[in-house]
């Protein structure tokens, strides 16, 4: 899968389980909106929030603190608005 921002594609990898890189759109956002450290508040919240809970989207973490973390195609939508939601704040609170 490919995400796409200011006509630059990004590699989003899928494992064998199906699931997404959450990582790699995390690295996405960094490197075209400078948006760093979102992944690992963003899990926290999403895997304890009522949004998860009503919705069983599957996020895990491989490798530990400083591993790949994975989710189904609704965790990657849910981590993808947030960061877009990040990036609105950010610019209208400079």
């Amino acid at each position: 899968m490919k995400i796409k921002f200011n006509n630059k594609d990004y590699s989003i990898r899928q494992n064998a389980d199906g699931l997404y890189s959450l990582t790699d759109v995390n690295k996405a956002w960094e490197l075209e909106f400078g948006i760093k450290n979102e992944l690992p508040l963003w899990r926290h919240d999403f895997l304890t929030g009522v949004y998860n809970k009503k919705y069983g989207h599957k996020v895990t973490n491989k490798g530990g603190k400083k591993g790949e973390v994975w989710g189904c195609a609704g965790a990657l939508r849910r981590f993808n608005k947030h960061c877009l939601d990040t990036k609105n704040k950010q610019m209208n609170n400079p």
